[in-house]
């Protein structure tokens, strides 16, 4: 990224003062530039906002981007991940699209997700809430025999390498027309089961 140009005449006495505003302007405007990897900023959360699911729906299996784990042995990153640090939907929201959304779209504190309707309040008791279901663990294995020029989903997600290969080559279309998101559980793909 590149500062716009700025034209003005200077003086000898606010050469200096002018320097500063020059640098913080191309330091913002470098910001922005940035950001169009990202959601807008500062959207507000909307009242009765859901996160989309896989499948563009609400309270399903729950959405994840396909650049892969966001640590070593841990779980892509989905919405929850996004909204536990105040840039990450500014940062990386519009990358990584997985079952046909970016967090910008399919996440809540991203600014995206789906307003669900409540109706009128109303008078009657209502009864406690129940307790939050627990979920088996999500298990996942790879799509069997896939690969991408003789490379597997073991090429794409070796922890030993220094490159995120997931990242680096998610439109690789290996066997079957899968790419690495949709056929190994490194890079968010691959067959989910309980």
């Amino acid at each position: 990224y590149h500062c716009p140009s700025v034209t003005k005449e200077l003086n000898e006495r606010s050469k200096m003062k002018f320097f500063a505003v020059v640098t913080l302007t191309c330091a913002l405007f470098v910001h922005k530039a940035a950001a169009q990897d990202g959601c807008p900023s500062e959207i507000p959360i909307k009242d009765g906002c859901v996160d989309y699911d896989q499948d563009g729906e609400t309270g399903g299996m729950p959405w994840f981007d396909a650049s892969g784990p966001a640590y070593e042995g841990g779980p892509p990153p989905g919405c929850e991940w996004y909204g536990a640090y105040w840039d990450r939907c500014q940062v990386d929201g519009g990358q990584h699209r997985n079952f046909g959304m970016t967090a910008c779209e399919a996440c809540c504190f991203c600014g995206g997700g789906e307003v669900v309707k409540v109706g009128p309040p109303s008078n009657k008791p209502t009864r406690p809430p129940t307790p939050a279901p627990t979920f088996a663990p999500v298990r996942c294995t790879d799509i069997p025999n896939w690969s991408f020029r003789g490379n597997g989903c073991d090429w794409y997600t070796d922890q030993d390498s220094k490159e995120n290969r997931c990242a680096k080559y998610p439109d690789d279309q290996g066997s079957g027309g899968l790419t690495p998101g949709e056929a190994c559980c490194g890079c968010g793909g691959g067959d989910h089961w309980v």
